[in-house]
């Protein structure tokens, strides 16, 4: 069977150190772990709904570390009042709302092709007063909507590692970014 771009194969190890692939049959996407985990309480705003690994430098709980790598990717971004922002692979949409508090860019619109996760993050950003400077839209990063030129800054907070490919994403990404526009990237290794 073709393989799909988000873990389509558990890979177990047998003693003897040969590889078999088997099918997932009941694979759950990280964001519906998520929703799985936390139903309820997304409407909720006073409740995080944060989907990366964090920054734990000085951070004592799951949300402290999250906000701190959302402040580091936010300050190495260099986001800044006026800045039209891409946030590909949005989740939730929180790193989004906060950057949107904590840097004031004028926009921000976010893309993720998880449809629960955009209509989640679009109700969050509306019910927090911030709908006319935050969108979210279910796209893919490598095949984006926008005209060319259409954003200060890209981000892709933990994210890149889905897309399919990662090359195509890099390609869009320069293909939306005006030309004295810059691009921060923070994955997995």
């Amino acid at each position: 069977p073709p393989r799909s771009t988000l873990f389509p194969y558990t890979t177990l190890f047998r003693s003897n150190n040969i590889m078999v692939e088997t099918p997932v049959r009941d694979y759950r996407s990280p964001g519906q772990y998520v929703l799985d985990q936390y139903a309820g309480r997304q409407d909720d705003l006073s409740f995080p709904l944060w989907m990366n690994l964090g920054y734990w430098k000085q951070a004592a709980t799951y949300a402290e570390a999250c906000q701190a790598l959302a402040d580091l990717v936010g300050s190495s971004a260099q986001l800044a009042p006026g800045d039209c922002v891409l946030d590909a692979g949005c989740g939730f949409g929180h790193p989004a709302l906060h950057w949107l508090t904590a840097f004031r860019p004028s926009r921000i619109v976010g893309v993720n092709i998880d449809e629960a996760q955009c209509r989640i993050a679009q109700a969050r950003a509306d019910k927090h007063g911030a709908s006319e400077r935050l969108a979210f839209m279910m796209a893919s990063a490598t095949r984006l909507p926008m005209p060319n030129a259409s954003f200060d800054k890209v981000i892709a907070l933990e994210s890149a590692f889905y897309f399919d490919t990662r090359e195509a994403f890099l390609h869009e990404a320069f293909r939306v970014l005006r030309p004295v526009g810059s691009m921060s990237v923070r994955t997995m290794q």
